[in-house]
């Protein structure tokens, strides 16, 4: 696997796409209406991506196999409230390419990317019920820090 940094002309696609998983996520895992899910994936991803460009101190990373075809991406950064903490934005592998240690693989890149850049500390957020991913974090040496909980009435 080779990763590298994404090009301008990718990046336009790569903020729609995470922008429309971002707020279906919101949605199925996190319980939020379709409209309010949408309305605050587009808010925070003006946020982040202001004017459609890269916010300075954050990466997105392209990973390719062998053969150049795009496997996954990658989207770090410094975490908002704390600077000493890098925080994976997100993580994707084609779902093509799933079961062949492209997620370890990009992990792994998130670990080195965060210590090249002299962070302390390495944070991300999953949702519930996404229990392959919770595993792969796990068996990587992620921790759980918190976690919320619902319960439909």
């Amino acid at each position: 696997m080779r990763v590298r940094p994404i090009t301008d002309d990718e990046l336009p696609d790569y903020i729609s796409t995470s922008m429309r998983g971002y707020a279906k996520d919101k949605h199925v895992n996190g319980g939020i209406p379709r409209e309010q899910a949408d309305a605050e994936a587009a808010r925070e991803t003006e946020l982040y991506f202001p004017g459609g460009r890269l916010t300075p101190g954050h990466a997105v990373l392209i990973a390719e196999d062998d053969n150049g075809e795009r496997v996954g991406d990658l989207w770090m950064a410094p975490r908002t409230e704390r600077q000493d903490v890098a925080f994976i934005y997100a993580i994707q592998v084609e779902p093509s390419a799933r079961g062949n240690g492209y997620g370890r693989a990009l992990m792994q890149e998130a670990a080195q990317w965060s210590r090249d850049n002299g962070f302390r500390t390495l944070a991300l957020h999953v949702f519930g019920g996404n229990d392959i991913a919770i595993n792969l974090y796990e068996s990587l040496g992620f921790v759980t820090t918190d976690r919320m909980m619902k319960l439909d009435l």
